[in-house]
């Protein structure tokens, strides 16, 4: 059976909350070494301005996701040290209820995001909707089974703000979704390419200056600190009740 519509959701700052911060900055923060931790801070000073702006080049891109995780294998990460630091990162009110709603009603839905999966997999259980979610994109660690530790990744499994189209488009054909039914939804220019249709796209801003910067490259943006709005916004064009 055809699906009519899927859902791709960016991760950090659309299903977290704003001021929990990024996944990948709380672990840098809370569980690597000082040493690590500095490195890592070295290069968000670097790339997150023009992060922020929209304006990273794909090299760019690449680098600093590369560059971040070749220092969680240097520093030897483990799962255990990432664990209790996702635990305590919240989630937006009403993203439980959102997702279990999509489950309920059969709608495919996918995390695509410019982070490492293995961590989101950590989120998403934390919160008890891992199963609410058909796939998550983004970069995979190589993790050793017995230690946990964090020996390589895969650099043909990075997610990029600029590739984000491209990962949202192989999973509604995945699920035999045509592209241009993918609903959107993310909280930064690095989502403006996620999903593929810009009035099936949703942005969550923090103020009305933001907003307004969305709107550029988003169908339709709201100020929201919950996910209230969201779950409105996909009901009606989901048409469920």
């Amino acid at each position: 059976m055809e699906n009519k519509y899927c859902v791709v959701f960016d991760c950090d700052g659309t299903l977290t909350t704003k001021e929990s911060r990024a996944l990948m900055f709380c672990v840098d923060r809370d569980a690597l070494s000082v040493a690590a931790n500095e490195e890592s801070q070295k290069l968000r000073a670097r790339y997150l301005p023009a992060a922020l702006a929209g304006k990273l080049t794909r090299r760019q891109e690449i680098a600093w996701l590369r560059d971040t995780l070749r220092i969680y294998v240097k520093d030897g990460l483990t799962l255990n040290r990432v664990r209790p630091v996702i635990d305590k990162i919240p989630m937006r009110a009403g993203t439980v209820e959102c997702l279990r709603l999509l489950r309920d009603a059969d709608i495919p839905v996918a995390v695509i995001s410019y982070g490492v999966g293995d961590f989101i997999e950590l989120f998403l259980k934390r919160h008890g909707v891992r199963d609410c979610v058909d796939r998550i994109y983004s970069a995979v660690m190589d993790v050793d089974p017995d230690s946990g530790l964090f020996v390589d990744f895969c650099e043909g499994t990075f997610v990029l703000p600029s590739n984000k189209g491209a990962w949202s488009r192989f999973f509604a054909e995945r699920h035999r979704v045509p592209t241009g039914n993918i609903l959107a939804v993310g909280d930064s220019l690095g989502d403006r390419r996620l999903g593929k249709r810009k009035s099936l796209r949703l942005g969550l801003a923090r103020d009305e200056a933001e907003a307004k910067i969305f709107a550029q490259h988003m169908g339709h943006v709201v100020v929201t600190d919950d996910f209230h709005p969201v779950t409105a916004w996909l009901k009606k064009h989901l048409n469920l009740t």
